[in-house]
Order: structure tokens, then C-alpha cells, then sequence
């Protein structure tokens, strides 16, 4: 694998990291508490998370979404009612799984593609593939920061992942 797409691959990997570490101590049962009405909490989040990688492979070639049927209920926002989300380790187990897909997906490309073009209205922010990577490294750490303070507001210890 080539410098850049390695390095890369390195930023979405240690995203999740800190992901995973910032919610692994945080109860289930608290999954949907939220420091003010409105506010993103983990179940929602962590959905958002899993739904937003899809579209990794899409842009990577793979037109297939696994997780569109989660669309619906991200977009009426971060509900407070913890049984309309799915349980803690089904939320995991399919970030782990989508993760692999995507990884295996860029494992299969070269410095070269990432200058290829997007199109429709993520060209507007990311106009080739090597800025929808960047974009989705930097959108799981804006995530991750949103939980870190969700664990400071609920007094849970510091965690870097």
C-alpha cells in the first residue's frame, strides 16, 4: 500500500480507536442521555457513525449500503427513548463489521484514485475520493468529541480510547 492511502487507512483505524474507547465504560442504559434537549447522545451518534461509513465503500466503487435502513430514525434526530435504538453490542458488532467492508474496499486502491472526482452533493465539500477519506476521518473525531464530552458531563473519567 502506498504512502498516502496507508496513511490514510492509519487516521480511520485510530478514529475508531478513540470512538470505541470513549463509549466502552459508558452503561447501555445511558446510551440516550443527552446534556440538553437535542443534543447528539452515543445511540444516536454511534448509528450516525455507522451509517455515514457507508457511504466509504459507495465512494470506494461499492454501491451497496448495508445500514440505509437506520436512515429513518437518524433523521427525526437524537431520540431519548432507549428501546427504539438497537442494543449496545448490535451497534458495535456492525460498526466492526462496516469497518472491515470499508478497510477491504480501500485496501483495493493506489495514490492514483485519490484524485478521482466525486459527484452530487458531496463534491460540494469533497471534490475527489482523497477528500472523502479525509472527510470521514475528521467527521468521526468531531463524533468522538461530542462523546468525550457527554462522559465529562455524566462525571465518567477521562478516556482517550
Amino acid at each position: 500500500m502506498n504512502g498516502r492511502v496507508s496513511q490514510l487507512r492509519t487516521g480511520i483505524v485510530t478514529a475508531r480507536r478513540q470512538t470505541l474507547g470513549l463509549v466502552e465504560s459508558i452503561p447501555d442504559h445511558l446510551w440516550t442521555w443527552q446534556p440538553f434537549e437535542g443534543a447528539n447522545h452515543v445511540a444516536w451518534t454511534l448509528l450516525h457513525l455507522l451509517v455515514a461509513q457507508d457511504w466509504g465503500p459507495t465512494a470506494l466503487g461499492d454501491p451497496q449500503r448495508d445500514h440505509a435502513c437506520h436512515d429513518e430514525l437518524l433523521a427525526r434526530g437524537p431520540l431519548s427513548d432507549r428501546a427504539l435504538y438497537p442494543g449496545r453490542e448490535e451497534i458495535l458488532e456492525a460498526l466492526a463489521r462496516s469497518q472491515a467492508r470499508f478497510l477491504e474496499r480501500l485496501d483495493e486502491i493506489d495514490e492514483h484514485d485519490l484524485s478521482r472526482e466525486t459527484s452530487g452533493p458531496i463534491a460540494a465539500f469533497a471534490p475527489n475520493l482523497g477528500c472523502v477519506l479525509d472527510a470521514h476521518i475528521w467527521h468521526e473525531g468531531f463524533h468522538a468529541g461530542q462523546i468525550a464530552v457527554i462522559r465529562k458531563a455524566l462525571g465518567l473519567p477521562v478516556a482517550f480510547g
